[in-house]
């Protein structure tokens, strides 16, 4: 006995409900035990009620005598219980005609028509009752659909909520990570500002160590010496110094007498010169003040051309003026970044460049200076210091960076007050003063001509106050 599960109608009441029919046995076998189920009347003023079913798919009607399976039904179809307007063969008695008289034979006429008038407004009842049930099951199936269209939308935007807390979450992780990641970069800096600053401290007390004993030995010798050997002692200081200005006569005409010198030897020095940045070589003059001023600025106007104002870039926050006779700069970085201001000058091969530079506020492990050499963002040279008493000397060229001189350390520095800077080029050879002492030389072939300036370098998150003043370019 095969079974199928369909939408059941009561055409009746329009009740829907699921039910499991039979398909491959007649109707009339089975139907009694729904009738029953429902509560349907079996038969009405003594006469039996027949009932069948109406396949909505297809509109079909199948009647007692007859299989749904027959009829096409399908699993899941929507079936209509109704009425079989169609007289039952139990509902009509066999009658003999003989011995009636002829008005009953016409009452049963009457009888009979209204009897089929009866079953015509049934049948239409019934037709009108299975459109109700129709519309009603379309009804409850339209609000199915509304109702799981509606918790599909609303699963949808839980879904978009949980991915938006998710991208948030994420940006708050990243936002937490890049955070830790400038904390730890500002703690580096930190620990190597305090192992410079116990470097230096060492080097300090060493240092006062040296002077503390050289001053006993000169204290005990002052105790033992005369007067006579205190002159004696000047005299032979002014010797000294007479004798150190004819040695460094006699060193200029020997490096003169070595120009002179046969090619092999002079193919061995530039060698050497091209391996180290401090090889012996022919130095430049280290003080060509003979060489005509090019251009100078005490800075006591603001009409020279200089770069001045307020800026905003991605990378830093400028403010630049000339107060009190000084260029001043006052730096915010956004990034790392290096800065060069120069005058609207003409390039310039060899040169003497002179100037002051003084760090106000800031961290004291960064770099400012003189800049030379200038013809683009990508090509120039820097010679900067530190408060933290160190200088290096940087090479950019075609957008990339050589160290010539890295951070060096010298006590030749006056941290937070003015130092006077130098930079001899002659050629491919620089000489490096700091404060009018000679703290090192470079060879480099990278750049030939150019402006010249100042410069400075911040990292990110860094606030700064530079000075500058007493510029002074001269050349050949």
């Amino acid at each position: 006995m095969a079974k199928v599960d369909v939408t059941l109608i009561n055409a009746q009441d329009g009740e829907v409900w699921p039910a499991e029919v039979v398909v491959d046995k007649p109707v009339g076998w089975w139907v009694e035990d729904i009738v029953a189920q429902l509560d349907l009347p079996k038969e009405i003023e003594g006469q039996p009620v027949r009932y069948r079913f109406v396949i909505e798919r297809t509109g079909q009607a199948v009647t007692e005598e007859e299989t749904l399976q027959a009829a096409g039904l399908r699993e899941g179809d929507v079936v209509r219980l109704e009425r079989d307007p169609t007289p039952s063969p139990r509902a009509v008695a066999p009658v003999s005609k003989a011995g009636l008289p002829g008005w009953v034979w016409a009452l049963g006429g009457m009888v009979l028509l209204v009897a089929a008038l009866a079953v015509g407004m049934l049948a239409r009842r019934q037709a009108a009752e299975r459109k109700a049930a129709t519309a009603i099951a379309q009804t409850r199936a339209t609000e199915q659909a509304v109702a799981t269209t509606t918790a599909q939308t609303q699963a949808t935007e839980q879904a978009a909520a949980t991915t938006t807390a998710q991208v948030r979450a994420t940006e708050q992780a990243v936002a937490t990570a890049t955070a830790h990641a400038w904390a730890t970069e500002q703690a580096a800096t930190a620990a190597t500002a305090q192992a410079r600053a116990t470097e230096q401290a060492a080097a300090t007390a060493t240092a006062q160590t040296q002077a503390t004993e050289q001053a006993g030995v000169t204290a005990t010798a002052q105790t033992q010496a005369t007067e006579q050997a205190a002159a004696t002692a000047t005299a032979q200081a002014q010797a000294a110094e007479q004798a150190a200005a004819t040695a460094t006569a006699q060193a200029r005409a020997a490096e003169q007498t070595a120009a002179t010198e046969t090619a092999q030897a002079q193919a061995t020095k530039q060698a050497a010169a091209a391996s180290t940045a401090t090889a012996s070589v022919q130095h430049p003059s280290e003080a060509p003040s003979h060489w005509p001023i090019v251009f100078s600025d005490s800075f006591s106007t603001s009409e020279n051309g200089w770069p001045m104002g307020d800026y905003d870039y991605d990378q830093v926050t400028l403010k630049i003026l000339i107060t009190n006779g000084q260029y001043r700069v006052e730096a915010i970085a956004h990034k790392k970044f290096t800065l060069w201001a120069t005058h609207p000058m003409d390039f310039i091969p060899d040169f003497h460049l002179t100037a002051d530079a003084r760090q106000v506020s800031g961290p004291r492990m960064r770099a400012f200076g003189l800049v030379f050499r200038l013809t683009d963002g990508d090509n120039y040279g820097f010679f900067g210091i530190s408060d933290d008493q160190q200088f290096l000397v940087r090479i950019k060229h075609q957008g990339e960076w050589t160290h010539p001189v890295d951070w060096t350390e010298t006590t030749a520095i006056r941290p937070g007050e003015m130092n006077r800077l130098k930079v001899v080029a002659e050629g491919s050879r620089y000489l490096l003063f700091i404060n009018d002492q000679k703290v090192g030389e470079v060879v480099d072939d990278l750049l030939s001509s150019g402006k010249a300036g100042f410069g400075l370098e911040l990292d990110v998150g860094e606030t700064a106050v530079f000075e500058f003043d007493n510029f002074e370019l001269r050349a050949p």
